[in-house]
């Protein structure tokens, strides 16, 4: 304001207002604001636009204008831009990445204005990748091989397998398990990939064991596995003894054989094999050497001194032995009653060539089993003494000596399952000068009782199923082997505890195969943990027991749900590129994430995709007062959800600067609760009179 007067006595003045316009000066650099900030995506995200950078400069004009590009070249290995900004509006795209190939990403946005000395600005950043779980488990092997003795130790491990996912997190961590084995001899730590053996091995009943092993990942949401064959050699260790086939042997030879003449062929049996079944067979007295000779690798035996004439009616018992190569070797020992010119006149016999027994297993000690006897051909009385030759080696039975009656000694040994029979060896020998022998077999066949509770491969199945497959979807098989003869085919399968709601049943034309009886739905029970038993048909009936833990897969079947949104109140001297507030849509399903956007685009706001923050990108040209209204849409990329929310322009600025009564509040609402519901207050300080407030989430 100019003002003028003369100088006169009545002091006549005049005024005039002069506008001066200053003339702007490229004197400022762009800044940016709270926008200049790390981003994190989801790898394999389809929505390309994800954050907007927003610069502010002081100057006007051409100076004040801002263009945004990136410092430097983002191309994938085909040469194809993974990242690129608009120029005008500071919105960053990206192509689908994938976090394995590269798990962040610096960016360097450069804002630059539009005078003609231009100055700059740069915000460098990380756009960081989260995982998803889109990598299966990998074996390093297909196919793993192991060789073991089949003497080794319960628990030994045999073989380690190794998984392995490129995913991080939970998505990486990887649980084993046996798959199609019923009644495994091996089980696996499920961390570690161990395998060791549950039981004895026996090289001589099964040589090769194959099945399979199973990863799996720990994902939350969308489980994926792998599986690899296992071949285990089961080897041979010397663990039998070789066994004549016949006790004794019998032949008949003449007063005056001819030397080198063949008598007889011994036979004996080793189930072992190598070196192992490589038998040897000797004489045993040295005095006997003199008169007979023995192929050590044939067996074949022949009478070794010339020109000995043997008295007629005489019997010479041979002592003879067969031994195995092994490392020990193991050996037993055998006869062979030769008769001279048809043996004695008078001989001891049994009354039965071979004793057939049947006995229960399970018999208490001290129980009879059966009585041998043995009598001199020509009926005369005389104390005999018997005795168990072979096939007592564990000590199972005992005998009377003096009347040859044959008692239970150990119950534990009558087993049907471990020894189904006995062949037993007996002698009985006269205490008189004759001092004659005979030998008898007594054969003890076992009869089985229900003595074994069933038992199923596992102690505890753990199961990952999906969410709302159809009813009568199959689950698992899990069934139980019984050690008793014909019983495994004829158990019968139930659901004892734990099957909340009936959801589960179990096949009745599949045995041990567990089907979904509901449709299951993970957002009302995630888990299960049913008790599964197997009963068989003995009398009494037994029953085995196994857990089975079903964990409960999410899919995307829930739409996202806006709650109410309050409107929004923006003040005059905020800068653009600010956060005003965080939209959240809840969705009760795991995954994909929930993705934000502007059903219109609008030039003064963009939504961030996967934050929902809404960021002010610039001022309407009348902001007092003015109301506008955004049309909002949230997506978890099958189902859409729909909001508004008003956004008011307010002429005031922010003088208020409200604060929480507290730094921390600790809310808790029951897992079940239907969203949206109410977990709690906060309570803040007004100011100048002002009562109301707005808020927002920072942080999930």
């Amino acid at each position: 304001i100019v003002s003028v007067s003369d100088q006169g006595h009545t002091g006549i003045t005049d005024t005039a207002l002069v506008y001066i316009s200053i003339n702007d000066q490229n004197d400022n650099a762009p800044k940016f604001g709270p926008s200049c900030r790390d981003v994190v995506i989801p790898e394999n995200a389809n929505h390309s636009f994800i954050h907007a950078f927003i610069a502010n400069d002081a100057d006007s004009g051409d100076n004040g204008k801002i263009s945004y590009g990136l410092d430097g070249e983002f191309l994938d290995s085909n040469g194809k831009e993974q990242f690129r900004i608009e120029r005008d509006t500071g919105k960053l795209y990206a192509v689908p990445l994938d976090r394995e190939e590269k798990s962040e990403y610096k960016l360097d946005v450069i804002a630059v204005d539009n005078g003609n000395e231009k100055k700059s600005s740069k915000c460098s950043i990380l756009v960081k990748i989260s995982d998803i779980n889109d990598n299966a488990p990998s074996f390093t092997q297909s196919i793993y091989s192991a060789s073991v003795k089949e003497d080794i130790e319960i628990g030994t491990e045999v073989l380690r397998v190794l998984a392995t996912d490129l995913d991080e997190g939970i998505n990486s961590e990887i649980f084993y398990s046996i798959e199609n084995s019923t009644e495994s001899a091996f089980a696996i730590d499920e961390k570690t990939g161990a395998i060791f053996n549950s039981k004895s091995l026996n090289r001589e009943l099964q040589s090769e064991h194959r099945f399979q092993i199973l990863a799996t990942d720990g994902a939350k949401g969308s489980i994926m596995s792998s599986l690899t064959q296992i071949r285990i050699i089961v080897t041979d260790a010397n663990d039998h003894e070789p066994m004549f086939v016949e006790f004794p042997f019998y032949v008949n030879m003449t007063a005056t054989p001819t030397s080198g003449i063949p008598l007889l062929r011994l036979v004996a049996f080793d189930p072992d094999i190598g070196p192992n079944g490589q038998l040897t067979y000797d004489i045993v007295r040295p005095d006997q050497r003199q008169l007979f000779e023995l192929s050590p690798e044939a067996g074949i035996l022949t009478v070794a001194a010339p020109d000995i004439t043997w008295e007629p009616g005489t019997v010479e018992m041979l002592e003879i032995a067969v031994s195995d190569a092994g490392s020990p070797p193991k050996s037993s020992t055998g006869l062979v009653q030769i008769k001279i010119e048809g043996g004695p006149a008078i001989m001891l016999q049994f009354q039965e060539q071979v004793y057939k027994v049947k006995l229960e297993e399970n018999t208490p000690v001290g129980t009879d089993v059966t009585q041998v006897k043995a009598l001199r051909s020509d009926g005369r009385r005389q104390r005999v003494v018997y005795n168990f030759l072979r096939g007592n080696e564990g000590r199972a039975f005992e005998i009377n000596s003096n009347n040859g009656l044959i008692r239970v000694r150990d119950s534990r040994l009558i087993d049907y399952e471990k020894n189904p029979s006995f062949n037993l060896t007996i002698s009985a020998q006269s205490l008189t000068d004759e001092s004659l022998t005979a030998y008898t077999s007594c054969v003890i066949e076992i009869t089985d009782v229900n003595d074994n509770v069933p038992r199923f491969g596992r102690e505890v199945y753990m199961v990952k199923t999906l969410e709302s497959q159809p009813r009568h979807t199959p689950l698992l098989t899990a069934k139980a082997f019984d050690s008793d003869p014909n019983q495994t085919d004829h158990l019968k399968y139930e659901i004892i505890d734990g099957n909340v709601d009936g959801a589960f049943l179990m096949d009745p034309n599949n045995p041990g195969v567990i089907l979904t009886n509901i449709v299951l739905d993970r957002e009302i029970a995630d888990h299960y943990e049913l008790t599964i038993s197997a009963t068989d048909t003995g009398s009494p009936a037994l029953v085995g027991l196994a857990q089975v833990l079903i964990e409960v897969i999410d899919i995307n079947d829930n739409q996202p749900h806006f709650a109410p949104l309050r409107p929004i109140n923006i003040k005059r001297d905020i800068l653009t590129g600010t956060v005003v507030a965080t939209i959240r849509a809840n969705d009760i399903d795991i995954a994909p994430p929930v993705t934000y956007r502007l059903k219109v685009p609008s030039d003064y706001f963009s939504i961030d995709t996967y934050t929902g923050q809404l960021i002010l990108m610039a001022f309407p040209p009348k902001i007092e007062g003015q109301t506008l209204t955004l049309e909002l849409l949230a997506s978890d990329g099958l189902f859409e959800a729909h909001t508004s929310v008003d956004v008011t322009f307010d002429k005031s600025d922010r003088k208020c600067q409200p604060k929480f009564s507290q730094p921390l509040y600790n809310f808790y609402y029951s897992i079940n609760e239907s969203f949206p519901t109410m977990i709690g207050d906060v309570a803040l300080d007004s100011c100048e009179g002002t009562s109301e407030f707005e808020l927002s989430r920072e942080s999930r």
